[in-house]
């Protein structure tokens, strides 16, 4: 065999194997992030919805009416709400926080 058909097979051999290795990372499928969880959407939907309807609320109210110690229950509330939202989406793998919700959670403690 010549040097020339040497070289055309080892060139022939490394394409096969390069288009091999295309094909089967090619197939393979990567998730960064967790799935979508219709409950937590739904969790954080209705808690949103509670907390803006609360604060639309308190706009029409006037001095006395809107001091802390009046909507304490509210605000306890929202807190169990809030930890629970967050406890359910750590459960979740690939679902870790990755910025500002840290500074919510370190707020409710």
């Amino acid at each position: 065999m010549s040097w020339q058909h040497s070289i055309i097979a080892r060139n022939i051999f490394v394409l096969n194997t390069v288009g091999a290795c295309l094909l089967l990372l090619g197939s393979c499928t990567v998730q960064f992030v967790a799935l979508y969880d219709q409950q937590t959407d739904t969790a954080v939907t209705t808690l949103q919805r509670s907390v803006e309807t609360f604060f639309v609320e308190l706009e029409t109210l006037s001095s006395p009416s809107c001091e802390y110690a009046n909507h304490t229950t509210f605000y306890q509330t929202v807190k169990v709400d809030v930890k629970a939202v967050r406890i359910r989406a750590a459960a979740i793998p690939q679902n870790e926080l990755r910025s500002g919700p840290q500074k919510l959670d370190r707020s409710l403690r």
